[in-house]
């Protein structure tokens, strides 16, 4: 008894030497050093970093040496509050309802993280304790003969678990796995299932959008529903049938891989820092971002996006520490062009039937359902943004620098109205019936440069930031109505150019005269950039046919 009980204690203290490596606190404010270096950027030796008082603890003190972004956003529930806080954001409960909880959340995106990821050779010691993050869930499902399988596979494409690091086999692994399988065609069910008594089925209620969403592969019609669950849902069949679907499906797919050969991994769902959908969010970014590359990277990276938006990928267990894993990119950042501009961390469940999802986030999506809380597709609404350089930072917002050489002014060619674009058109297909509605007052833009040379939307984006955004609407009578160009959405034109999608607030429409051509007229107060406009461009408010209400429609001499 007393050699047992000295093994579990010797056991217990390596096993806390190897996970509390990286959670150590040398000075004791209640941050890890780990997070103090490449998060906050705080000393980790210094209790209080600054001496003012306050140690580095402190909600505010930890934004004083880096660069830092604040948001405020609602998130349907659930939401994991245990595991929100990780190595790139920090985030707190502001209030609850029933059915979402607010989160005053702060995201540090010039986090080093990415930068620490070692692989070690004694990983499946370090694994100890781990139990619940490698065996197998409902959906996670491997299983011994899956096991030996993979890896014999995984030893014939010369992946060797045996004499790999983890972060090797993680790297190797999560490659070989992405080029095995085949991706199905938009096809995304998984928020349209449950698990009782352990086993998928539809939804109550959700069989209609079930049917829909797995009938948009065409080869797959006759797929009776269990198969669909097999080439989409559960992580064992995926492996045999390689396939998988959305996100969600293949971070189950990977999730059954990695346990399979040992390795601790789990699932986390993240959405953008605003809603892309709502043009008063994209507002946000553009008002309250000062940083100029932050705020460009953002704008572009949601650029264009609509209908039901996130994400979810993989966490593995590498060296003491969660790490990010994105289909093959390991480290991915909470920031950048590949992360939907910045994201917020959410969500973080074991297995897909431990994230309850279906019965709010699911049926919502399903049904198209709004309320006053989430008035769009998307279940999370943000309602403040700003950044900050804290005070001890020795860095400096830098003034936006000019993309590329200029090669002429922008010229817009013509303006044409949403409502007056095919019914099959791309960019109405992906929206619901009255979301394509509340678009009718939309004007798009179609733009050039001037001296002829080819123009795409990434462009666009970007000299937003080196151009006055101002015009004004010019009646017969020479009266001015102001207008902004904000770019709401970006696309590139089929026949070359760019199109930008600009909202017309119901203000500036009722000062509008019906049957009065309006020209576009730029104020162009900014020397970088400047805007030209096509004689033939005018715009008029027309009573439509059939409408209950006028709409504008564009006028073209």
């Amino acid at each position: 008894m007393k050699i047992t009980t000295l093994f579990m204690l010797v056991s217990c203290a390596f096993i806390c030497s190897v996970h509390g490596a990286n959670q150590s606190d040398s000075d004791g404010d209640g941050l890890s050093d780990f997070q103090e270096i490449h998060k906050y950027r705080t000393n980790p030796e210094k209790k209080d970093s600054d001496g003012d008082g306050s140690p580095d603890g402190d909600w505010h003190e930890r934004r004083e040496y880096t660069y830092s972004v604040r948001s405020v956003v609602k998130v349907m529930r659930p939401c994991s509050l245990e595991a929100i806080n990780d190595d790139y954001q920090d985030a707190r409960v502001l209030s609850e309802t029933k059915d979402y909880i607010e989160l005053e959340v702060i995201h540090y995106p010039f986090n080093t993280n990415a930068e620490t990821i070692d692989g070690h050779p004694d990983w499946r010691v370090r694994s100890v304790g781990m139990k619940q993050w490698i065996e197998p869930g409902i959906t996670t499902n491997w299983d011994p003969k899956m096991r030996r399988d993979l890896l014999a596979k995984l030893k014939a494409a010369g992946i060797d678990v045996e004499t790999l690091t983890d972060k090797e086999i993680v790297e190797r692994m999560a490659a070989w796995a992405l080029k095995r399988a085949r991706g199905l065609n938009s096809v995304f069910t998984t928020y349209y299932v449950h698990f009782p008594d352990g086993r998928p089925s539809v939804y109550p209620g959700l069989e209609k959008a079930f049917e829909r969403e797995f009938k948009r592969d065409s080869k797959n019609y006759d797929w009776k529903i269990d198969q669909h669950f097999g080439h989409e849902l559960l992580g064992r069949e995926m492996y045999y049938n390689k396939t998988h679907g959305s996100c969600t499906s293949y971070a189950v797919y990977q999730t059954t891989l990695l346990r399979a050969v040992g390795i601790p991994a789990r699932m986390i769902v993240v959405i953008p820092i605003v809603d892309p959908t709502d043009p008063k969010q994209i507002q946000l970014i553009e008002d309250h971002i000062a940083h100029p590359e932050v705020r460009e990277t953002v704008l572009f990276s949601l650029n264009g996006k609509s209908g039901f938006i996130d994400h979810a990928f993989n966490e593995v267990h590498i060296g003491g520490r969660w790490r990010r894993l994105d289909y093959s990119t390991l480290g991915r950042n909470t920031y950048g062009p590949s992360a939907m501009g910045m994201v917020t961390h959410v969500h973080t469940f074991r297995d897909l039937s431990d994230a309850d999802l279906t019965a709010t986030w699911g049926v919502r999506y399903a049904k198209g359902l709004r309320d006053d809380t989430f008035c769009s597709s998307n279940p999370y609404q943000t309602t403040e943004l700003s950044d900050r350089i804290g005070i001890h930072s020795d860095m400096e917002i830098p003034k936006p620098k000019q993309p590329w050489e200029k090669t002429g002014n922008l010229r817009i060619l013509s303006a044409y109205w949403w409502n007056n674009l095919p019914a099959d058109d791309w960019r109405r297909r992906a929206l619901t019936p009255d979301q394509d509605k509340r678009k009718e007052g939309h004007l798009l833009l179609h733009v050039e440069w001037a001296s002829g040379t080819r123009l795409n939307s990434t462009q666009v984006v970007r000299l937003l930031n080196f151009i006055d955004r101002n015009v004004h609407l010019v009646g017969d009578q020479g009266k001015r109505i102001p207008l902004e160009i904000r770019g709401r959405s970006v696309w590139t034109g089929q026949q070359g150019g760019a199109e930008l999608e600009i909202p017309i607030s119901e203000e500036i429409y009722s000062m509008l005269k019906r049957d009065i051509e309006y020209s576009l007229v730029p104020v162009n107060s900014m020397d970088e950039f400047q805007w030209e406009v096509a004689d033939e461009v005018k715009v008029v408010k027309k009573k439509g046919a059939g409408k209950k209400r006028s709409i504008w429609k564009f006028w073209s001499k």
